[in-house]
This record gives structure tokens, C-alpha cells and sequence, in this order.
């Protein structure tokens, strides 16, 4: 099962600054590159995903198309841990079949049920860094979540392990929270999702 290890990092409303250029400039060799990534996440009325605790996404990022399914998660101290599926598809429509032939795909979910329920676009700075051997995938996230006419901002780093160890990953995290106006953040895009969603003002 593919699984994904990921430390995001909150970063301060009051920071006016610009994070890629502080990390080019005190830690990260390589520059970063940009991409607009824009999301949409689908469940049933009732969110069955969610209480099955899944998150069903397609992100379209210049003409391409990537289905994306996040199951079985658990997240401590900004630490993000889940299996994830991620299959290329031609085009903004769910791929049903790709999710009936997933092992974590809960085969109660009637897929006709399935609707988009928020969205979450943002720009991605983005760049591969070697910390003591370990190769993390450092992303800079600023956009915003939108359900139902609400919007959220979106503002934080992520620091995914790509090949390595978890103690090095952590390690670069709290160098980073003590250099710059960052904190942990146990709360994924999909649940900032869920909470626009549910609001009742």
C-alpha cells in the first residue's frame, strides 16, 4: 500500500515576507518552481467519505488531470501520515472503475452519490532538498479553500519524504520552525475543506 509521510508547517497570517526567498537564502541549494494547482474534492451529501475517513480529489495543474484518494491517516505535531492513490486521467471527471479496483475504496459508497463539496486552489512553489541523505519535497502552498460562496486562506509549507529518514524530515522542521514564522499544523486541506463545508453562519 503506498503510503505518504508529510510534516506541514502553518505559516504566520502576520508574515508579509516571502518564504521561498527566505529558504533560497539560509537553507535550500535549488530553486523553487511554480505551479497553480486546482482542486476539487467530492463526497456523498451525507459525507460517507469522510466518516469512512477519505478524501476523494481530482487537481488539474496545466491541462493535466490527477485522481487522488487519501485513506487512513493519522497526523501529531504537524506529522501527516496516510495511504494515498493517485492514477493520471484524461480529463475533470471521476474515473469510477480506478476507485471500485482500489483496496481502500469502501464498497458501500454508491459512486452516483458522489458530488464536488469544496475546492482548494493554489499556487505551489516547489523543490526537491537533500537533508543529511534524506531527499524531502519541500512545497510552499499559498491559495485559498472555497465552499458554498465561503472562502479560507491557504498558507503553508509541506515537507514530504521521498527517500530517507523520518528523523531527518523532523529535524528539518524544527530548523525550520526556528528560523522562520512557521508552526505545526495538524489540519490537511481536505479537513480546512470540511470545516468550510460544515459551517452553519
Amino acid at each position: 500500500m503506498p503510503l505518504e509521510l508529510e510534516l506541514k508547517l502553518r505559516i504566520n497570517d502576520n508574515f508579509r515576507g516571502d518564504i521561498a526567498s527566505e529558504l533560497e537564502q539560509n537553507l535550500v541549494s535549488s530553486k523553487f518552481l511554480s505551479a497553480r494547482l486546482n482542486n476539487i474534492y467530492y463526497d456523498t451529501h451525507n459525507l460517507k467519505l469522510r466518516k469512512s475517513n477519505i478524501a476523494l480529489r481530482i487537481r488539474e495543474s496545466e491541462g493535466d488531470f490527477l485522481q487522488t484518494l487519501k485513506s487512513k491517516g493519522f497526523s501529531f505535531n504537524g506529522l501527516h501520515e496516510r495511504s494515498e492513490w493517485e492514477w493520471k486521467i484524461e480529463n475533470a471527471k471521476l474515473n469510477e472503475s480506478l476507485l471500485l479496483g482500489c483496496s481502500d475504496w469502501p464498497s458501500e459508497i454508491n459512486m452516483r452519490e458522489l458530488r464536488p463539496i469544496f475546492k482548494t486552489n493554489f499556487m505551489r512553489k516547489k523543490t526537491r532538498y537533500q537533508w543529511k541523505g534524506t531527499v524531502i519535497e519541500l512545497a510552499i502552498d499559498e491559495g485559498c479553500v472555497i465552499s458554498k460562496e465561503r472562502e479560507q486562506r491557504i498558507h503553508e509549507i509541506e515537507l514530504e519524504l521521498i527517500d530517507g529518514k523520518e528523523c531527518n524530515l523532523l529535524e528539518l522542521g524544527e530548523r525550520m520552525q526556528r528560523s522562520l514564522p512557521v508552526s505545526p499544523s495538524n489540519v490537511s486541506k481536505a479537513e480546512q475543506g470540511y470545516q468550510l463545508f460544515m459551517r452553519t453562519d
